[in-house]
């Protein structure tokens, strides 16, 4: 599943690099979403026994896979990669040509067993975009980390697959929402109206429409041999009026 998410690419590759490590937090290691939700980027620690420590309220410990590009450290750091952009830019424009020219993550991809630099320790571990990547209030922990009900929506729609366009404005709303089954707004349908059949009317007014135009068409035809008329009088007065001044 970790593999199937892009790390390249604008903007995929914003939206896949965080998506990955949330979905690792949430799905593998088991954090609850109110805890992920709460996480900064400063909460996170790379030790000399090849574990990752997350502190704050969490205070779990993952091991390190050395050999696995797909692994919590690799995912890790291409997250920080791109958070650190964003805490050091106010928009994604920076973010754009990192990510088109960055090479694809495969099982020949070489982990690297350091810690990624944190550009703001206070920062929120997985803040919100908009659907063009965009991200909402860079510092501000309360305002810019995507809240427990998003979470759970972004892990809802990668896990059944619906990764579309439309979805990634719902990915970056913080905001508390009630869940769905399938972590998408359901649409009920139970007060329809029911709209009367106005066909005939439909038919009788195209009809009534068509007479009018082409009474139109005469009414333009009378208008222009009237202002030719007027014009013809125009000139004749004209050609009495120089007649007169030449004598």
């Amino acid at each position: 599943m970790l593999a199937t998410l892009p790390a390249t690419g604008w903007t995929e590759g914003l939206f896949g690099r965080r998506d990955a490590l949330l979905l690792y937090l949430l799905c593998i290691v088991g954090i609850p979403s109110a805890s992920v939700a709460e996480l900064a980027c400063g909460d996170l620690a790379f030790t000399p026994e090849m574990t990752i420590i997350i502190a704050g309220d969490v205070q779990a410990e993952i091991p390190v896979d050395p050999d696995n590009p797909w692994g919590v450290l690799p995912i890790w750091q291409r997250s920080m990669a791109v958070r650190n952009l964003l805490v050091a830019s106010a928009g994604p424009t920076r973010l754009a040509g990192p990510l088109t020219q960055a090479p694809c993550v495969t099982d020949h991809t070489a982990v690297r067993l350091i810690a990624p630099p944190v550009a703001a320790p206070d920062a929120a571990l997985f803040p919100a975009f908009d659907r063009w990547g965009n991200p909402r209030a860079l510092r501000a922990r309360s305002e810019s980390g995507l809240s427990a009900s998003a979470i759970r929506d972004v892990a809802a729609i990668v896990l059944t697959g619906r990764r579309v366009a439309s979805d990634r404005d719902e990915w970056g709303r913080a905001q508390a929402r009630t869940p769905q089954s399938d972590g998408l707004t359901e649409l009920h349908h139970d007060h329809v109206i029911d709209l009367p059949d106005n066909h005939d009317a439909g038919i009788h007014a195209r009809r009534a429409a068509l007479s009018v135009v082409n009474d139109a068409d005469i009414a333009y035809l009378d208008i222009d041999r009237q202002a030719a008329k007027l014009l013809e009088r125009t000139e004749r007065l004209l050609a009495r009026f120089t007649d007169s001044a030449v004598t």
